[in-house]
């Protein structure tokens, strides 16, 4: 849920900006402080919900505010009211304001206000049920695009969740060559500047890797690249989403209009990380530049690639790999030990781990990552419909 919060007092809405910022259904955060500021500026570009601080009358007219509402008839209004008015509050609701929430407010009045938006946004079809990821490394050679080519395999044919890989790595992207495949029709910006993108285009332009897995390839040339505009990927975003159970979106890891249009769209952020000094050093720059865009601190998580495995193996890696594993435990989702016999014949073979080296360290913590992040317990595994059927008359 993407969400915006105009205020002339911001410095007073600290505990609601907080509380929004740590909140896992929340995607995107954006604060305006609208002192001297016209009504006119006012935005609902890519914004499910828009939280007004009293500003229903002096500085936005009812009259305004229903002609904003009703050219964006999927985005919610919420008033924050600071004064108990009826007067104001039949105007607001007549302007389109669906929610109200009385100030100040406690945790509790603020939770389940959020509560009442992710249901309305539901029920008119705004929010899908596909689980979109965001993977970026903290540097160049940490792994990201390894980490997520392996977990979409798993997602894919072990979890049997329908995948799609989107390689947004626009200069370097190799996604194509992970798992095999190197010849493809088309690509992620030919796709996404067609100006009446449908859903049979993009299942068409779609290259199956294997059962369930789905790649949207980069292209092949910087000045292809450069024709990529946010606007457009957008709509990629929200029509994969709805086709696909899981997304995956690799991308670089600078930060620019592109990748944050992706993290506005992901329900996680995943941060690849080696456990080296550099890279902790990068992680937390790029970490602080994701709070400036206004992506939520709780979605973001972090990935620990090549971890040590042993006091043997230790001796051979950064000797502050304890530390930094220590300095991100609070926000890490998964730690990958560093295992460069079962990656390099992965690499080579252009298939998963958990297919070449099932046993391997490496594959179980990326079986063990792949199920935590989608919430699903090893026992939970579906098995093909091939195999339910068949058990279910042998128990008949």
């Amino acid at each position: 849920m993407r969400i915006a919060l105009y205020s002339k007092q911001l410095d007073g809405l600290k505990r609601l900006v907080e509380q929004l910022a740590t909140d896992k259904r929340v995607s995107h955060l954006r604060t305006v402080s609208v002192d001297g500021a016209e009504a006119g500026d006012l935005s609902l570009h890519n914004v499910d919900v828009l939280i007004l601080d009293d500003l229903i009358g002096e500085w936005i007219t009812p009259a305004e505010l229903e002609k904003l509402s009703n050219s964006h008839p999927d985005a919610l209004i919420m008033l924050i009211a600071r004064q108990d008015s009826s007067a104001l509050f039949v105007d607001a609701v007549g302007a389109g304001v669906r929610s109200i929430l009385r100030w100040p407010a406690t945790p509790a009045e603020i939770d389940h206000a959020i509560a009442q938006c992710l249901d309305r946004l539901s029920r008119h079809g705004a929010r899908h049920d596909g689980r979109t990821f965001t993977i970026l490394a903290a540097k160049g050679g940490s792994g990201a695009t390894f980490t997520a080519l392996n977990l979409a395999y798993i997602w894919a044919t072990r979890l049997e969740k329908r995948t799609l890989i989107i390689d947004l790595d626009l200069q370097y992207g190799d996604a194509t060559f992970g798992l095999g495949e190197s010849k493809h029709r088309s690509n992620v910006v030919q796709v996404a500047q067609d100006e009446t993108l449908e859903a049979s285009y993009l299942e068409s332009a779609c290259v199956p890797l294997r059962r369930n897995l789905f790649l949207l390839p980069s292209p092949v040339s910087l000045e292809e690249a450069a024709r990529l505009e946010p606007s457009r990927l957008d709509n990629l975003l929200v029509l994969a989403s709805r086709l696909f159970d899981v997304v995956i979106i690799d991308l670089p890891s600078h930060i620019d209009r592109i990748t944050t249009c992706c993290m506005e769209h992901s329900n996680q952020v995943l941060q690849v990380v080696a456990p080296t000094v550099v890279d902790l050093r990068n992680q937390q720059r790029q970490l602080r530049y994701l709070h400036e865009l206004g992506v939520p601190v709780a979605k973001v998580g972090t990935l620990i690639n090549r971890m040590p495995m042993s006091e043997r193996r230790r001796r051979n890696v950064d000797p502050f790999a304890t530390e930094i594993e220590r300095h991100l435990s609070n926000r890490t989702l998964g730690r990958l030990p560093r295992d460069d016999d079962a990656a390099a014949l992965a690499i080579g073979a252009g298939e998963s781990v958990v297919t070449v080296a099932p046993d391997s360290p490496l594959s179980r913590a990326l079986e063990s990552t792949a199920h935590s992040l989608l919430g699903v317990t090893a026992g939970e595994t579906t098995m093909p419909s091939g195999w339910r059927q068949w058990l279910s008359r042998r128990r008949q």
